[in-house]
């Protein structure tokens, strides 16, 4: 079954007021359900078997409650966007056969998981047709953003050095700054795509700033601890 057929035959749109509260009352996607299940199944598991769960730590410096969709209300790449607040998933489809998921999570990290899945009609032909699908999948899910800004450049770049070393169906991973990139391109010619990279940020348990430009550091403490 293609993408447009999920779409047909199991959601229909839902708007986001700007809290993020759903409007109206509908049901996900089918890929968004399944994506839903899996996450409780693991969570469930991982509690009998007795391990603890990083969020579950009681020293975490993320609100999992606080966090909010990455895609803004007014994007215009994006048509069908929904929010579920209890489980921090976003879904958005981008134009035709392509549908976005987005999930958060984490404690000291903060863990943030963009899938892109593709039918077989819209799946790139070549690599570098890859690497510009990626680059255009950020922009858009970005569109306005600021944060972008800050790592977009080096991610773009860390992105195409490292896929043409590795290829598609390969999992590889790079450093920028406080961030780390897990990135895998699943393609099966004739059965769809997937893009799937994880972006795991590193929170500071202390925001560090400079207390006064121009002074020496043995003149001054020089860092002020918030």
């Amino acid at each position: 079954m293609s993408i447009k057929d999920i779409l047909r035959t199991h959601t229909k749109e839902i708007e986001v007021d700007p809290s993020g509260n759903l409007l109206t009352t509908s049901t996900f996607s089918l890929i968004s359900r399944l994506s839903l299940l899996m996450v409780h199944i693991f969570c469930c598991t991982m509690l009998l078997m007795g391990t603890s769960l990083t969020w579950a730590q009681g020293d975490c410096r993320l609100k999992v409650e606080d966090l909010a969709p990455i895609i803004q209300r007014y994007n215009p790449f994006f048509t069908n966007h929904t929010w579920d607040a209890s489980g921090q998933i976003e879904m958005a489809r981008m134009g035709e056969g392509r549908i976005l998921m987005i999930a958060q999570d984490g404690c000291k990290r903060h863990h943030t998981t963009f899938t892109l899945f593709l039918d077989p009609s819209s799946m790139p032909n070549d690599l570098n047709s890859w690497v510009e699908e990626v680059k255009s999948l950020f922009f858009k899910i970005y569109w306005e953003n600021a944060d972008y800004q800050i790592f977009g450049a080096g991610f773009e770049e860390g992105f195409d050095e490292k896929i043409r070393m590795y290829g598609l169906n390969n999992q590889f991973n790079f450093p920028l700054a406080t961030r780390n990139f897990i990135c895998t391109i699943a393609s099966q010619q004739g059965k769809g795509s997937q893009i799937r990279i994880e972006m795991v940020e590193f929170i500071f348990k202390e925001k560090v700033i400079k207390k006064k430009e121009g002074i020496p550091h043995e003149e001054d403490d020089g860092w002020k601890k918030n």
